[in-house]
C-alpha cells in the first residue's frame, strides 16, 4: 500500500545553530519562543508536524514556520478524497492540525459532531488523543442561541464532551487561534519534556490540560474543575497563548500531568420495546466508551440513570500516588448525585433526567457532563468526561415523589424567539403592542402581564423612537445604501439606550406569562383564528392548524362540532404535561400571529440528529396501582389512545397482552402487533 502522506517540507536548517528563529512571529509569543530556543531551553518546531485538510481554506503559514514540518497528501490521495474532511488516520509524528470545513446543522453538522455521534468516532479520537494526533474543527452553527436555524442557531447540538478533540466557536478561519497556541506550546516545552511527552504519547493529554487551566475565564486553580474550563465549544478570544506558553517552557518531569483514565463497572440497563423506542437496529444507550469519555443517550425511561465507573486505571509518569476528584461540568446539581468509594478510584453516578438548560451565554443545551480530574500533587490532568444526552425531541413528566408521569416523544421548541441583541429593531414592534393603548388581543394579554409602569416606559419608547423608525422603514424597498445602514445603525444605538436591560427583561418575562397561561388560546380562539389569516407570516394558519391537530390528536385539546376548542380537562385538573402543551401552542400563537414583527421562533418540533434516534409522534402517560406500581402506559397516537402494560406489550380489548414491534416509516417511527404489517 502506498504511503498516505508524504512530508511536503522537512524542517529546514534541522542542522544549524539554535541562535536561529524558530519564528517569524514577532509577538510576545514569537519573541518568547524565539529567545527560548536561543539559550537552548525550548524544543522547539522539529519534531512537530502540521496538517491541513481543508484544502488550504484555513492554512497556516508555513513562512512563519520554517522548522515545522508540513504534511501534504499524496495524488492518490487527493483523487481518492482522503485530503480534505475529518481525518481517519493516525499520523506516526506529533502532528497538530485543522480542517475548517462543516456540514449544515440539519445535515450533517459540524466534523466533530459527526464523530460523537457513533462509538467508532470516538474510539477513533481517543486513539489520535494518545497518538500525540490533534486536528481542531470549528462547530459552525452545532452551538449557537436558537432552534431549529430561526432566532439565531440550533442551539448545543453535541450529544458528547470530551477532552480528546477540540472545537471552535464559529466558522471558518476560526480553528487557526487554536492551531498557532497549540503549536506554539508544544515548542516551548524544553526538549527532554518533549521528547519525553512524545515518546510516551502524552503530548496531547497534556497540551490539553494546560490549555484548559490556562484560558481567561479560568481565574481560580478552583475554576478549573467546573464548567468554565471545559466547554465542548472554546472561543478563541479566551485564549491565553503566552500563559500556555510559559507554562510548558517552565514544566519539569515532576509536574507534568497525569492521565485520567476510566472505565465502566456497572449500569443499569434499558431494555428496547419497554424502557426506549427504536428501530431494531437500535439496542442500547451506548453513544462511546474509551478511557477518557464515556457518552450515553438517555433513551431509557427510567427516573434516573446509574453508573458506576472505575477510574484506578489512571496513571502518573513518576508512578506518584494520585488523588481523584469527581464533578459536575455541566447539569443540575439537583438532578446529580456522585458517591465515591476506594478514596475517589470509584464513583457510582445517579443522573435524573434533565429537562433543556441554558448555558450563561444563552444557548439551550440537553448534555450533562461529569468529569474525572486525577493530581499527584504538582500537576492536574486534562478531564476524562461522563455525557448523559437527553434527546432534544423528548419532555419528561413526573410527580411529587419523583415517579414518571409522562414522556412526549415529540417535543416542541422551548424558545420564545426574542431578540438576542440590545440593538434589534424588533424590540420596537413589543413598544408598540405594549405601550400604545388599543382594543386588540395582545394590548389586552400585555396588560395584564405588565405593570403599569412597565407599560408606561414601553410607551414612552415608542414615542421616542418611532420617527426614527418611520424614516427607516421608507428605505425598507430601495436598494442596500450608506444612508439606509447609517439609519439602520443610529436606530440600532437609539434602541440600545432607550431599552434598559430591566425593561427588556420585562418583555420576556411578559411572553413567558402569556404563554404560561391555560386559557390565552381558549379565551380569545375566535380573534385568533381570525388574526391568523391576516399574519404577516405566510405560514401562520398552517402553523396554527398544526398545533391544534396535534394537541387534539394527542387529547389534550378536544374540537368541538361548532369549530371551537376547549381542554380535554377542565382548567383546575390540568397537568404539568396540559400546561407544557398548551404553553407550546401558546407560543406559536403569539410568534406566529399576535406578535409576529417581535418573535422569531420556529413552530416545528425540536430537531434532532437523525443519526441519534428516529422521530416518534405520541406522547405516553404511565400508570399506577393503587400502591403506586407501575403497571404500564397509555399512548396517545394518531388520535387513538393503545394501553401497553409494564413489559410494552400492546392491550387488547380483552386485556390480551400483544408483543410490538417497531420500524421506520417515512422518516418516522411507527409500531404494530408482532406478525402484522399496516
Amino acid at each position: 500500500m502506498k504511503p498516505l502522506i508524504v512530508l511536503l517540507l522537512l524542517a529546514p536548517g534541522l542542522g544549524a545553530t539554535a541562535q536561529e528563529l524558530v519564528t517569524s512571529r514577532t509577538d510576545a509569543v514569537g519573541r518568547a519562543l524565539n529567545q527560548w530556543a536561543a539559550e537552548n531551553t525550548a524544543a522547539g518546531f522539529q519534531a512537530l508536524r502540521y496538517e491541513n485538510r481543508d484544502a488550504g481554506h484555513s492554512l497556516l503559514p508555513a513562512d512563519v514556520y520554517p522548522k515545522l514540518g508540513f504534511l501534504s497528501p499524496t495524488e492518490e490521495d487527493k483523487k481518492a478524497g482522503r485530503d480534505k474532511g475529518p481525518a481517519f488516520t493516525l499520523r506516526p509524528f506529533a502532528t497538530i492540525g485543522n480542517c475548517s470545513m462543516s456540514g449544515v446543522a440539519n445535515s450533517i453538522g459540524s466534523l466533530p459532531r459527526a464523530y460523537f455521534v457513533q462509538e467508532p468516532g470516538q474510539t477513533f479520537l481517543f486513539n489520535q488523543y494518545l497518538h500525540n494526533n490533534l486536528i481542531i474543527y470549528p462547530e459552525h452553527q452545532d452551538y449557537h442561541p436558537g432552534a431549529n436555524g430561526v432566532g439565531g442557531g440550533w442551539g448545543d447540538l453535541f450529544p458528547a464532551n470530551s477532552a480528546s478533540t477540540l472545537v471552535s466557536y464559529g466558522s471558518s478561519y476560526r480553528d487557526m487561534p487554536f492551531v498557532k497556541a497549540f503549536l506554539a506550546t508544544a515548542a516551548a516545552f524544553k526538549p527532554e519534556i518533549q521528547d519525553m511527552l512524545i515518546r510516551k504519547r502524552i503530548l496531547m493529554p497534556t497540551l490539553q490540560a494546560i490549555f484548559r487551566q490556562s484560558n481567561k475565564p479560568v481565574l481560580t486553580e478552583e475554576d478549573y474543575f467546573t464548567g468554565k474550563a471545559h466547554p465542548p465549544v472554546f472561543d478563541g478570544a479566551q485564549i491565553d497563548e503566552l500563559k500556555m506558553v510559559t507554562v510548558a517552557q517552565t514544566m519539569t518531569v515532576l509536574a507534568v500531568p497525569p492521565l485520567a483514565f476510566f472505565e465502566v463497572v456497572s449500569e443499569r440497563p434499558a431494555i428496547a420495546g419497554r424502557d426506549f423506542f427504536e428501530k431494531p437496529s437500535v439496542t442500547n444507550e451506548k453513544l462511546g466508551d474509551t478511557p477518557v469519555n464515556v457518552a450515553r443517550l438517555y433513551r431509557g425511561s427510567s427516573e434516573t440513570y446509574t453508573m458506576t465507573l472505575d477510574a484506578r486505571r489512571s496513571v502518573d509518569t513518576q508512578q506518584r500516588p494520585l488523588h481523584y476528584r469527581w464533578t459536575v461540568l455541566q447539569g443540575r446539581t439537583d438532578l446529580i448525585k456522585i458517591e465515591t468509594t476506594d478514596e475517589g478510584r470509584q464513583a457510582t453516578l445517579h443522573v435524573r433526567w434533565h429537562p433543556p438548560m441554558v448555558t450563561t451565554s444563552g444557548i439551550r443545551t440537553h448534555r450533562v457532563d461529569i468529569g474525572l480530574f486525577v493530581t499527584n500533587g504538582i500537576g492536574t490532568s486534562a478531564p476524562a468526561i461522563v455525557s448523559f444526552y437527553m434527546l432534544p425531541n423528548e419532555q419528561r413528566f413526573f410527580d411529587a415523589q419523583g415517579r414518571r408521569t409522562e414522556i412526549c416523544f415529540e417535543a416542541g421548541n422551548p424558545e420564545s424567539g426574542l431578540p438576542l441583541t440590545a440593538s434589534d429593531v424588533r424590540w420596537l414592534a413589543f413598544a408598540e403592542a405594549a405601550g400604545v393603548d388599543s382594543d386588540t388581543v395582545i394590548f389586552e394579554l400585555l396588560d395584564s402581564a405588565l405593570s403599569p409602569a412597565q407599560r408606561a416606559e414601553w410607551g414612552y419608547a415608542w414615542l421616542a423612537l418611532r420617527s426614527q423608525k418611520a424614516a427607516l422603514d421608507k428605505t425598507a424597498s430601495a436598494p442596500d445604501s450608506k444612508a439606509k445602514s447609517d439609519l439602520a445603525a443610529a436606530l440600532g444605538v437609539a434602541i440600545a439606550k432607550a431599552l434598559p436591560n430591566a425593561l427588556r427583561e420585562s418583555a420576556g418575562a411578559a411572553i413567558n406569562a402569556i404563554a404560561d397561561r391555560p386559557d390565552t388560546f381558549i379565551a380569545h380562539q375566535s380573534d385568533i383564528l381570525m388574526l391568523a389569516a391576516k399574519s404577516p407570516k405566510a405560514g401562520a394558519q398552517a402553523d396554527l392548524r398544526a398545533e391544534l391537530g396535534r394537541l387534539t390528536s394527542w387529547g389534550v385539546l378536544v374540537e368541538q362540532k361548532s369549530g371551537t376548542f376547549s381542554t380535554a380537562h377542565p382548567p383546575g385538573a390540568l397537568t404539568a404535561a396540559d400546561r407544557y402543551y398548551l404553553r407550546q401552542l401558546h407560543l406559536t400563537v403569539l410568534s406566529q400571529i399576535l406578535l409576529p414583527g417581535f418573535l422569531e421562533r420556529s413552530p416545528a418540533p425540536l430537531f434532532v440528529d437523525p443519526r441519534l434516534t428516529t422521530p416518534k409522534s405520541w406522547r405516553d402517560v404511565y400508570r399506577y396501582d393503587k400502591q403506586g406500581v407501575l403497571t404500564g402506559w397509555t399512548r396517545h397516537f394518531e388520535g387513538r389512545m393503545q394501553r401497553f402494560d409494564v413489559e410494552g406489550r400492546l392491550l387488547d380489548g380483552m386485556n390480551k397482552p400483544l408483543p410490538v414491534t417497531y420500524r421506520e416509516a417515512a422518516g418516522h417511527l411507527i409500531f404494530e402487533v408482532a406478525g402484522t404489517k399496516n
